[in-house]
């Protein structure tokens, strides 16, 4: 997903989004055959996002690879 992300220049997280299964589209059979009954993917996202400060976590990062000259 990440490699996804810097291809089309997008935030790594958005491009999680945008391949979520929505709630409303459950239950789910996947190609494989598998069936995913429930989940709410953005909704764990964005508590997990919120618990790690991933605004702040981006620009320590972009600051960090500024310093060591890399290119996030």
């Amino acid at each position: 997903m990440d490699a996804v992300a810097r291809r089309f220049n997008m935030d790594r997280t958005e491009v999680r989004r945008k391949n979520f299964i929505s709630p409303d589209e459950f239950p789910y059979e996947q190609i494989s055959g598998m069936r995913a009954d429930s989940g709410n993917y953005a909704g764990a996202l964005n508590i997990a996002l919120e618990k790690i400060g991933y605004a702040d976590f981006q620009k320590q990062q972009q600051e960090r690879a500024n310093k060591d000259g890399i290119s996030v």
